[in-house]
């Protein structure tokens, strides 16, 4: 950090997320503000971040700033460039500092800096990259590990692609993996989510998420359920996967600290819960009030605890 004010003993830590807005293809299950198409606003998006980060560090003062997470969209379509020029501005702006050690949370050990990739995009030199930037913990949407699921969900990568990336990021030299999976398809059978979660297991991610399928308003699954072209999720067979899902994983070593998140023991989860836990203040930069101006030759982001935006609905037909 240059030109700031150095942390004062007892300055409150601050948790940062930047939105990256960016898809391949919208999931039909996301209500998330997020967009496909629209790769030619990438670096002007990145130049606007920067901007943003920079004002925020002002404001924050010096601050310890101990969690930096890159949500979506798809943060991976973000070329290693623009995740370093971003990761500069994070460096220049804010005091990227570890939590201190307090014997009740993560600390001591720098910046944990979180990044969500689709293993659609992603190999091994851009995970080497990633972790060169300054990245050092990948958070991959894998989501289920049968081929089948995943084009019904929209999802660009197959189970083995998904299976390869974290093959790779151990690889690259990531100590921090998370898997999120989704469970509770529509007609999903109790052992097809099994063996999804047993692969997922067998792979050793030192975190894993899962997720009840949930069907958001205006989403392309809403859609069809409403037309009948889907059926929707059974509600006690998700709980069935989930009451199954938390004896599976204490049978796998791992620990339970949130509905639907489970660490490795001494592998504390990601530090953005343990300072939301401390009502930690927290700043969004990014997409999340993505505003365009008339013109459309800018744009600003909101700040704070704000819900995303209503966005213009996409029509399904």
């Amino acid at each position: 950090m240059t030109g700031k004010a150095r942390c004062l003993p007892g300055q409150e830590p601050l948790s940062l997320y930047l939105h990256i807005p960016f898809c391949s293809l919208k999931c039909s299950y996301c209500d998330f503000n997020s967009y496909a198409g629209l790769d030619g606003l990438v670096q002007p998006y990145g130049d606007a971040l920067i901007s943003e980060i920079r004002l925020w560090g002002k404001v924050a003062e010096g601050r310890p700033v101990p969690t930096v997470f890159f949500g979506g969209g798809t943060p991976s379509l973000l070329p290693l460039a623009e995740i370093g020029r971003i990761m500069a501005a994070l460096r220049d702006s804010f005091n990227l500092s570890p939590l201190p050690r307090s014997g009740e949370g993560p600390g001591g050990e720098g910046p944990e800096v979180s990044l969500e990739a689709n293993p659609g995009t992603v190999d091994l030199p851009y995970l080497r990259g990633l972790l060169a930037a300054g990245v050092n913990r990948i958070s991959f949407g894998v989501q289920s590990f049968h081929d089948d699921e995943l084009t019904a969900l929209d999802r660009i990568h197959t189970a083995d692609e998904a299976a390869q990336c974290c093959r790779w990021a151990r690889e690259a030299g990531f100590e921090r993996i998370n898997l999120d999976l989704i469970y509770g398809l529509p007609e999903q059978p109790m052992e097809r989510w099994q063996s999804t979660l047993d692969r997922a297991i067998d792979l050793a991610p030192d975190h894993l998420s899962l997720y009840a399928l949930t069907v958001e308003d205006g989403t392309k699954l809403a859609y069809d359920i409403d037309h009948g072209r889907a059926p929707a999720p059974d509600d006690d067979t998700q709980a069935a996967m989930y009451e199954w899902s938390c004896e599976r994983m204490a049978q796998a070593g791992y620990e339970q600290y949130e509905i639907s998140n489970w660490c490795r023991p001494g592998r504390v989860g990601p530090r953005r819960f343990y300072v939301r836990w401390r009502r930690v203040a927290s700043r969004a930069a990014g997409g999340r009030r993505l505003r365009w101006p008339a013109g459309g030759r800018g744009a600003s982001a909101g700040y704070g605890r704000y819900r995303a935006p209503e966005v213009r609905r996409r029509s399904f037909r």
